[in-house]
């Protein structure tokens, strides 16, 4: 309950003008902010909010960067000089150039939203305790004020060069005035709260005029000062001091006047702080915190409540702050952060205005409510009929009472109703009750069927009974009869004649189908619509001679949205409104369809109990809090907890309107009243930021701000992406909403969501450009969506660059390859041509020398000698020959290996970049191979194995599974030689003449058998081999015999191919 103040509280504040102001606060539901919901502990010191939105709490573990979902925490790390200088925060300060400032401990700190860095500063120099920051202020000329346990400092942010003030004291006082617990900037006035008084430092004059405790009249009431702030309006300063006390300063007078709080102890004034609306709030260590409204001569209190989760989180608040959106934040001790929206206290608990005790759970549901024309309350509850008093300062509960003939029959209220004379009629669930307001005297009706007569029969001639005990709802028609629902159907009482007529005892009544009529409503023409359970709608003429029913049907989307119809209501147009258990549906009078409405519209919840239109605007009571329809914009609004509301599940036709306009909504946990057009909504458009952009867990996101016009450049292999996302407004954030589109893979918007985390698997290289939208937790969307661009890049081989660069490299080999064979194919005719001619020279020699000589025995043993030379050299030459076109047939090999392998290449660049750089290596080693053993005659086996082994992993890679070597041969045969590339030219051999295909592979095997290697490969000959000359093999073997006189043998049979290749010591 609000204290009442001295009259000189009344003319410190009453002065602050006629402007709008919040109410005094009642059943404020506060949101709370702690380690559940990721800070790193409950004590925190102060709370800013920086120029993008994002709050900053400092806390005794170090600063949180929260965005209404996440925290992000910045602490200080040993050895890295960029982190904060300490981790216990006792300032924060956002200057007017939009700088983060952080008090510590042990040092001052300057945050750059750019490298998300910390740059410290120390002032060891001025004293011990210097580095202990524990408030911070900024003068006109933008140098910062820092409070410190050991003196006043300012600090010029520009030269960053420190300056210590001293205050004026002696040497026995020093410690406390030294010791600075406030500061403010009033223009060119520093304000300084010590432990020994109240400092006013003229920066002009370089002054001080000091403001201590003394026993004359208007001298400060204490001397250590823990709060400063200046009042809005007559500019007097107020101070708090750590013993409790709070006084205003007349800078005309110099005296202080008194304000006394409702302390029950004293306890430190933490922050003096006015919001935007000069509601004045003090906050304390103990006992919660203090308002004043504008307007106001009475100060209202928050207290922790440990048996309400929704009170102020800790009695203990160190700083209050509001925001941009209004909220008002408070950094307790224990409890972390708690806030609530001033400007959204819409809603009232009348139970809880009216103080009406609760002795059970069932008496704080209420199930129907009625006004009388006083504006009365009658509430039918699980507990009696509980009356109020349209002033709210009184109760009473009806109850049964046995020893009382005139009292309920039941404490189960089903329906009240109020009727044009001020009578009240009670339904409960075994009886029809008149209630005289008179004589505080319940009568109550008889019923059939009953006890004594359970099925009575249709020809009854009574009337003075009701159909049915179980009274469902009760309405009075404009004639001024009572139509009362029950599971027997309908019964209509006449007060005129005081007759009952139902089915019964009546053949009109008798042709309406009965049925359960839980809820009965009369339209503008007269009409009753009954909605009948789960089973139909009936809609009954004014003479009861029409009734038409209406039913879902699962095949007619413009039918009834459900058969289980609570509520009605009817527009200006005629239209009949129906709250159902699946929705909202209207009915068009004129075509018979219905317009449904449910959740993906907008619905807080599909379940509308309770119905009621005000002028364009129809409110509905659900499941989980009342939505509003505004017809002529056709948007949904919803209120919740969120807007602390305390029904959240409204009972059926639980529903009703006073004189003053007041709506009155009632249902489990009890009942709320509200004026519609005083009703406010969040108006705050959220920003909306991204927070983070993670490539495989990695932030990628260069800065804490990300510009929306600077792209964020990927490789092709950063592909999969976690991005987050903000909406900076903070109340109830948990109910912000968010709309996406990446713009080059998704065609428009997705549906409005909750979630903040986006995932994006496997994005091909391209450009992206994601629009993010948010709304508040009113549905307000900000108008211009965020934008950020996102750019991953091709590789390399996908490149314009790459693609021209391969074409070049293959026309450049096709053109080398081709001057190449040409010079080779000119090579090997010089070598033939002079072969010749060397051939004809011997013989021409051979011819003279014979011819020379003399003696004819001489001339035989000369002739001899001289034709074993010439058939030794002629043996040379052949061998040259031969050698000369075997290397002419590996030179063949060569150009047609390259031309295939280039090709191969070409086509993995394409499919696999990896597979591709496996193989140019290979290649690689091939080629080299080829080049270092072109002039050798014969090479070890164990050379020509590694040039073999890399040769078939080549093939491997153009043939797959169409071609199977297997090698085995020992060790031990390493140092046996062989001519090169004799494994090429045999493969080469078989792959040309033979079919290689999966379905049937070209399997060879290799293997050394009595000194010989032994190439063997299944036959499936091809029907054509183009490039064949039909000499290589005959080469081949012819020059194996001039190296050994161990033949080559080549063998083939019906099913087999085999070479046995002699190896040479």
């Amino acid at each position: 309950m609000p204290f009442r103040l001295s009259s000189l509280l009344f003319l410190v504040f009453i002065c602050w003008g006629q402007h709008r102001s919040h109410a005094q606060f009642s059943n404020v539901s506060f949101q709370h902010l702690g380690p559940e919901q990721g800070l790193p502990i409950h004590y925190i010191t102060s709370a800013v909010q920086d120029t993008s939105g994002f709050m900053w709490v400092g806390t005794m573990m170090g600063m949180v960067r929260y965005d209404g979902k996440q925290c992000r925490i910045f602490d200080h790390e040993r050895l890295n000089p960029h982190s904060l200088s300490d981790m216990l925060v006792r300032a924060v300060f956002m200057s007017q150039n939009g700088t983060l400032w952080v008090g510590t401990q042990n040092g001052f700190n300057r945050f750059d939203f750019r490298t998300q860095q910390f740059e410290r500063f120390y002032f060891s120099q001025h004293g011990k305790r210097c580095n202990y920051i524990r408030c911070v202020a900024e003068d006109t000329q933008g140098k910062l004020w820092l409070g410190t346990a050991s003196g006043l400092l300012v600090f010029d942010p520009i030269s960053k060069k420190s300056e210590l003030i001293k205050l004026p004291t002696d040497a026995s006082s020093k410690t406390q005035v030294y010791s600075i617990r406030s500061i403010m900037a009033d223009g060119e006035t520093i304000w300084v709260g010590t432990d020994m008084g109240l400092y006013r430092y003229h920066r002009s004059s370089k002054s001080f005029q000091v403001f201590c405790k003394s026993d004359e009249l208007g001298s400060i009431p204490d001397n250590s000062l823990s709060a400063l702030a200046k009042h809005p309006q007559t500019g007097d300063i107020l101070v708090g001091s750590r013993s409790g006390m709070v006084a205003s300063l007349s800078l005309s007078s110099e005296l202080f006047r008194i304000i006394k709080l409702p302390l029950k102890e004293p306890q430190e004034i933490s922050r003096i702080f006015f919001d935007r609306d000069q509601t004045a709030w003090i906050s304390t260590l103990g006992e919660g915190v203090f308002y004043f409204t504008k307007n106001s001569d009475q100060v209202g209190q928050f207290l922790s409540d440990i048996n309400t989760p929704s009170s102020l989180g800790s009695n203990y608040v160190k700083s209050v702050f509001q925001d941009r959106a209004g909220v008002i934040w408070f950094s307790t001790s224990y409890k972390g952060l708690s806030r609530f929206n001033p400007y959204n206290q819409s809603f009232r608990s009348l139970l809880k205005d009216a103080n009406v005790p609760q002795p059970n759970a069932n008496a704080s549901t209420i199930n129907r409510i009625a006004v009388d024309s006083k504006d009365n309350l009658w509430l039918a509850t699980s507990e009696g009929l509980l009356w109020i008093d349209a002033k709210k300062t009184a109760h009473k509960r009806y109850l049964h009472d046995p020893n009382n003939p005139y009292s309920l029959t039941d404490n189960y209220i089903n329906s009240v109703l109020v009727d044009r004379n001020d009578g009240v009629w009670v339904g409960t669930r075994s009886y029809l009750h008149y209630f005289d307001v008179k004589t505080g005297r319940f009568t109550h009706f008889d019923h059939l069927p009953n006890e004594e007569n359970p099925s009575p029969s249709e020809d009854i001639t009574r009337t003075d009974f009701v159909a049915g005990k179980l009274i469902y709802d009760l309405a009075e028609s404009a004639d001024g009869r009572i139509f009362i629902g029950t599971e027997e159907g309908l019964t209509i009482y006449n007060p005129k004649t005081r007759i009952f007529t139902n089915h019964f005892n009546d053949a009109q009544v008798r042709k309406i189908p009965i049925n359960r009529f839980n809820s009965l409503f009369f339209d503008s023409k007269n009409y009753l619509w009954v909605g009948c359970g789960v089973d139909e709608v009936l809609c009954i003429s004014p003479d009861l001679t029409k009734t038409v029913s209406y039913r879902y049907e699962e095949s007619n989307p413009k039918g009834l949205p459900d058969n289980g119809v609570m509520a009605f209501a009817e527009d200006s147009k005629g239209n009949i409104w129906m709250g159902t258990d699946n929705g909202l549906g209207c009915l068009n009078r004129q075509t018979q369809q219905f317009t449904n409405f449910t959740t993906r519209n907008g619905l807080a919840n599909n379940y509308i109990s309770a119905l009621i239109r005000v002028g364009s605007t129809l409110w509905m009571g659900t499941a989980n809090g009342l939505t509003r329809f505004e017809e002529n914009g056709k948007r949904f609004t919803s209120f919740g907890s969120a807007d602390n509301l305390q029904v959240l599940s409204v009972e059926t036709e639980c529903v009703a309107k006073d004189s003053q306009g007041n709506l009155l909504f009632g249902g489990l946990y009890g009942l709320v009243s509200f004026h519609p057009n005083q009703v406010k909504t969040n108006s705050f458009i959220p920003p909306v930021a991204v927070t983070s952009v993670k490539v495989y867990g990695k932030e990628v996101l260069p800065t804490l701000y990300r510009q929306a016009n600077v792209p964020i450049e990927l490789d092709y292999d950063q592909n999969d992406l976690t991005i987050e996302v903000a909406a900076l407004s903070y109340d109830h954030s948990e109910n912000n909403l968010f709309s996406f589109w990446l713009e080059g893979v998704e065609k428009t918007w997705g549906a409005p969501t909750h979630q903040t985390t986006l995932n994006y698997l496997n994005l091909q290289p391209n450009e992206y450009i994601l629009h993010v939208r948010a709304a508040n937790n009113d549905g307000v969307w900000n108008p211009v969506p965020y934008h950020l661009h996102i750019i991953i890049h091709p590789p390399f081989w996908q490149r314009w660059w790459f693609r021209l660069l391969v074409l070049a490299t293959l026309i450049g080999s096709g053109v080398y390859l081709y001057r190449w064979r040409v010079k080779m194919i000119e090579h090997e005719h010089a070598t033939e041509v002079k072969l010749l001619e060397e051939q004809q020279t011997l013989q021409n020699q051979l011819n003279q020398e014979l011819t020379e000589k003399l003696d004819y025995q001489q001339k035989f043993e000369i002739a001899q000698k001289q034709q074993a030379e010439t058939e030794r050299k002629t043996i040379l030459l052949e061998r040259e020959k031969f050698l000369s076109k075997y290397q002419n047939l590996v030179n063949q090999l060569n150009p047609h290996f390259l031309f295939n392998s280039l090709a191969v290449l070409d086509s993995l660049i394409y499919k696999d970049h990896k597979l591709a750089s496996k193989y140019l290596r290979q290649l690689t080693k091939v080629y080299r191979y080829l080049i270092e053993n072109d002039d050798h005659e014969t090479v070890t086996l164990e050379q020509e194995l590694r040039f073999a082994r890399d040769f078939v992993s080549l093939l491997h890679m153009r043939y797959s599974d169409g071609l199977q070597i297997d090698i085995h041969l020992s060790e031990t045969l390493n140092q046996k030689r062989i001519v090169p590339v004799t494994f090429q030219n045999l493969i080469e051999n078989a792959i040309k003449h033979n079919i290689t295909a999966l379905e049937s592979p070209l399997k060879m095997l290799i293997y050394e058998d009595n000194d010989y290697l032994i190439f063997e490969n299944n036959l499936q000959k091809r029907g054509t081999v183009a490039t064949s000359n039909k000499r290589g093999l005959s080469d081949f073997k012819a020059l194996y015999s001039y190296l050994t006189n161990r033949p080559l043998f080549i063998e083939e049979t019906n099913t087999h191919f085999v070479v046995r290749v002699p190896l040479l010591d």
